[in-house]
């Protein structure tokens, strides 16, 4: 997936996110940023930039950092040494751009000293692989697209020009689903209440899944749901899991880090149920331009 700047041009920024939407703190993987600047090997060159618009939406949300370390050093190094030494826990909720930006130089300073050898030259690098810890302010946290800058462009795809986010907030951070049941029961009611994917019939771990993510009850449109087990419903949105759109075959992302999923690999589903279409195919395919992690 990519991430977006708030005029939704992609950043040569990548991160990915963990433990998201299930219990525990959540947190962020911040790649680290290498190779000379403009050059065919440059990675993560927008990597200030992205940390900065990155610490904004957190605070937007009200998420605050409670823990970051340095992910990869050249030594081996015990966790608290690899840890970045702030007054946690840090929350941009409130803070300008100029605040967010002290911060961030401040945080690359921090990197720059971890596994330093004395008396090297240079700084050391202050744009290493980290690991950033949230505690949001609720167990909910914003899906996805929003902290990778997808939410308007969401919209625009969907073609619904009059489409405002129709999310209702509570205390701020709560979304709560409108339409979710109706839309829920349509998708039982033509697929025969199994997984598109593993075909688990256990109506109770079905889940409704968006294939573009839920912005508004507009959103709720039979062509743009799946009905899948709530473990893979949660792999597919966090990209872990496509559906090749011209296929139907089924995509295991190698950053899942276990062979319990490989079996579904390559698994054809099929192309109508009950003589209804599956989904549409434009919808699986912005998934796996947007959202799917190879």
């Amino acid at each position: 997936m990519n991430f977006l700047d708030d005029s939704g041009n992609p950043l040569k920024f990548t991160i990915s996110l963990e433990s998201w939407n299930i219990e525990g703190n959540p947190a962020i993987l911040v790649e680290s940023r290498s190779g000379k600047k403009g050059s065919g090997n440059e990675r993560n060159g927008d990597y200030n930039k992205g940390l900065e618009i990155l610490f904004k939406r957190l605070g937007d949300n009200n998420i605050a950092i409670i823990n970051i370390i340095v992910q990869k050093t050249r030594q081996v190094l015990p966790e608290s040494e690899k840890r970045l030494q702030l007054n946690y826990p840090v929350n941009f909720h409130g803070k300008s751009l100029d605040q967010i930006s002290k911060i961030r130089r401040h945080i690359g300073s921090l990197q720059a000293s971890v596994a330093r050898i004395p008396g090297s030259k240079g700084k050391g690098n202050s744009t290493k692989c980290i690991k950033i810890w949230l505690q949001p302010k609720s167990k909910f946290i914003p899906e996805p697209n929003i902290i990778f800058g997808y939410q308007n462009k969401l919209k625009n795809l969907l073609d619904l020009t009059q489409l405002k986010d129709e999310r209702i907030k509570i205390e701020t951070t709560i979304v709560a689903r409108q339409g979710q049941e109706k839309f829920r029961r349509q998708l039982l009611d033509i697929y025969g209440s199994k997984c598109l994917i593993t075909k688990c019939d256990v109506e109770k771990a079905i889940d409704a899944a968006h294939i573009i993510p839920y912005l508004g009850i507009q959103g709720n449109q039979i062509e743009n749901g799946l009905l899948l087990r709530s473990d893979i419903h949660n792999l597919f949105d966090l990209g872990l899991i496509a559906i090749d759109p011209d296929t139907l075959c089924v995509k295991i992302s190698s950053k899942i880090e276990s062979n319990y999923y490989e079996k579904l690999n390559n698994r054809r589903l099929e192309r109508t149920v009950d003589g209804h279409d599956l989904v549409a195919c434009k919808y699986l395919r912005w998934h796996l331009n947007n959202i799917w992690l190879s």
